[in-house]
């Protein structure tokens, strides 16, 4: 069965240890799933020649049994490692968080990471649906499927004792369209949108001066508009940006983010020294 997430959890050395398992493991299944290519199309081509052999005696029996054999392997085995294997950039953007966050960290600190392999439109994180054109004969019509998965969080404690918890959505809006073309002929079509959630999440420790009250400052630097609230020791900021196609959430914008609420912050700790 596939995994539906990938979680680490352990200091510096020990996340990094698992993050490399992670990927020997994944190249090893997408190597698998290559032979068991092979062999299926050496099977196929096993069966052709049995197929045109057939007229020259019983060993074309044999070279048919033998694409049989070849088959069946084959497809076990690209199955077998299919299942095994992973979307590449999932993981690959763990290890860009885990090399941005592990800089401020001891590196005995407790870290932890989590990123989702399930597909974005998965009936597990469906939200609700609208429809539009309702009606027997009206066109055009169809539906808005909202889906908002989860796709990467983290928790880990700072250097100077700061707590950062860290998730990343992904929302997916699934608009599903019927209409009827120039020639007369009613068409549906499937259309996929996304917009990716930043969410980061402090709290300093006592003693430590407290988040500032705004980010106006170094926002405008920066050119973002991110959703800040500060109350007491916590404080949390939200940006939000569409997503792109066929592609994972880009953690630039998350790291921006990252920099504009912990600059904030030093330069706050430094304004009230």
């Amino acid at each position: 069965m596939k995994n539906h997430s990938i979680k680490v959890q352990g200091n510096e050395k020990a996340i990094q240890a698992a993050l490399t398992q992670v990927q020997i493991v994944d190249k090893a299944a997408e190597k698998g799933a290559k032979v068991g290519c092979l062999i299926v199309g050496l099977g196929i081509l096993i069966g052709i020649l049995g197929v045109n052999a057939t007229v020259l005696g019983p060993g074309a029996l044999i070279l048919l049994a033998l694409s049989g054999m070849c088959l069946i392997y084959g497809i076990v085995k690209y199955s077998r490692s299919n299942s095994r294997n992973i979307e590449d950039a999932r993981y690959e953007q763990l290890m860009r968080l885990h090399k941005f966050l592990a800089l401020d960290c001891d590196n005995d600190a407790e870290l932890t990471y989590e990123v989702n392999l399930r597909a974005y439109d998965d009936p597990v994180y469906f939200l609700r649906k609208e429809k539009f054109g309702t009606g027997m004969f009206a066109l055009p019509r169809g539906d808005i499927s909202y889906y908002q998965m989860p796709f990467l969080t983290s928790r880990v404690l700072l250097r100077d004792g700061t707590t950062l918890a860290i998730q990343v959505d992904r929302a997916t809006a699934k608009k599903t369209v019927t209409k009827r073309g120039v020639s007369g002929k009613t068409k549906t079509k499937s259309k996929l949108k996304y917009r990716d959630i930043y969410r980061v999440r402090i709290k300093v420790p006592e003693g430590m001066s407290h988040p500032p009250a705004s980010l106006d400052e170094w926002r405008l630097k920066a050119q973002l508009k991110p959703d800040y609230k500060a109350a007491g020791p916590k404080a949390r900021a939200v940006s939000v940006r569409k997503g792109i196609y066929d592609r994972v959430p880009d953690l630039d914008s998350l790291f921006k983010l990252l920099c504009v609420v912990f600059f904030s912050l030093h330069y706050e700790r430094h304004r009230t020294a």
